[in-house]
């Protein structure tokens, strides 16, 4: 089971709509205090306690909330969640570099072939969820102007949710359908589950050990027993040298909080639609039709089974450099298992001035490091053009991707944050940093 004294909007069931805003403080201003103010301003949001709009208003009063969901008090919230992720420079300013989580870091752009349009992560970042979006709107709206002076927004980012499917255990046949039509997080972990739980939350009793580092450069050949990437006789790999180290231990305050990833980015929807059947399926790996792996059958009751390369990773059903092989490699009897993340991303869609749809995805991922998991999958495996073998490439679900330049994503915006716990599950917004 997932830890009780975490935030909400992890654990929960995804609602319909998303927005994910990455805030500064203003220079000047105590950090600290601005962050309690914050807190507060989250706590009347849950209370959904607005200083209403009275009969006898005086007509010269700036009112203190728009009045968009009405003028009155008690407007629905079963649904909302607010999260609060704090970065690197976030702990800085507020003072806690001494005391900060273990591996919290800035994002390295260059090192994952991106060029963000905006490449600032923020001090903080919000993720917001509700089945409305106007409560939504209205939450981030009533931040901008309760917080002005106090901190400033620079860059916010929406996205809406796949056919109102749920993120957690196994998914209903025929919903969560990515934007290129294929299942998705058929394979995502379960916070209701306590060895899946662990990988997500820092401080889990029973935890398995972070997975080590491997040394850059290419691999020797697995020997008889031994884990590999590839067929036998097969060159392994090569890994880059921007591979971080295993982190340390956690803080004791940290137990119960999660590192959290954003990464907003644009897709060529046009030409993945003109793409053969056969040619989107080998680079997911999986059937369009039922989600199932490549090497099980096509039907919807295979749609959840470990694909079978998993046991025997000379089966190559599922081509080796296919994006749930690189994802996630499965090798038998290696670590991969503990690398993976617990993804609660959402489709991104935005109009252009060409009047036209841009199409992408606002990947939203959770873990109990950045080092050992989001940030080794993305750039030893997805974005390691020798990964599985030589000369491989990249994952091509992220050639997908709008392209600044040759070889480098248009990314839109994101960064690396760790979301505190909380010291009270009842008050999700009294997050706790010591």
């Amino acid at each position: 089971m997932a830890p009780t004294n975490i935030q909400r909007g992890i654990a929960d069931r995804a609602p319909e709509h998303v927005c994910v805003a990455a805030l500064t403080f203003t220079p000047g201003q105590p950090a600290a205090a601005v962050l309690a103010n914050l807190s507060e301003l989250v706590r009347r949001e849950y209370a959904a306690d607005i200083d209403a709009i009275e009969r006898d208003t005086a007509p010269g009063t700036v009112p203190s909330d728009a009045g968009e969901l009405g003028t009155d008090t008690g407007y629905d919230t079963t649904n909302l969640t607010i999260t609060l992720g704090i970065s690197a420079s976030g702990f800085t300013a507020l003072g806690m570099t001494a005391t900060q989580p273990a591996d919290i870091f800035p994002i390295d752009w260059a090192q994952q072939a991106d060029q963000p349009i905006n490449p600032n992560s923020g001090d903080l970042v919000l993720q917001i969820c509700a089945d409305s979006a106007y409560l939504v709107e209205h939450v981030l709206r009533r931040i901008e102007l309760t917080m002005a002076g106090q901190l400033s927004i620079i860059w916010t980012i929406t996205g809406e949710q796949r056919n109102g499917a749920s993120h957690r255990g196994q998914l209903a046949p025929g919903v969560a359908r990515a934007l290129i039509g294929f299942h998705d997080g058929l394979s995502n972990l379960d916070p209701d589950n306590s060895a899946d739980a662990a990988l997500i939350f820092c401080g889990q009793p029973g935890a398995p050990d972070l997975p080590p580092t491997p040394a850059p450069g290419p691999q020797p050949a697995p020997g008889p027993g031994q884990p590999g990437y590839n067929q036998p006789g097969q060159p392994e790999p090569s890994f880059p040298t921007s591979l971080r180290p295993t982190p340390g231990p956690e803080p004791a305050w940290a137990a119960g909080g999660t590192y959290m990833a954003v990464r907003a980015t644009l897709m060529q929807t046009t030409a993945w639609d003109q793409q053969p059947l056969g040619g989107q399926q080998n680079a997911v790996g999986r059937y369009k039709y039922s989600g199932a792996a490549l090497d099980n059958p096509n039907e919807l009751a295979h749609q959840t089974d470990p694909p079978a390369f998993a046991a025997n990773p000379a089966l190559t059903a599922v081509p080796p450099n296919s994006h749930i092989r690189r994802a996630n490699p499965r090798r038998p009897q290696s670590t991969d298992t503990n690398r993976r993340i617990f993804r609660r991303g959402y489709p991104l869609i935005v109009a252009n001035n060409s009047g036209t749809l841009q199409r992408g995805l606002l990947f939203i991922a959770f873990g109990r490091t950045l080092s050992t998991q989001v940030d080794f999958i993305m750039k030893a495996w997805l974005k390691n053009p020798n990964f599985p073998v030589p000369n491989a490439g990249i994952d091509p679900l992220l050639n997908l991707e709008v392209q600044a330049s040759p070889g480098i994503s248009q990314v839109i915006a994101g960064g690396y944050y760790f979301v505190p716990p909380v010291s009270d599950p009842d008050q999700p917004w009294a997050w706790k940093l010591t």
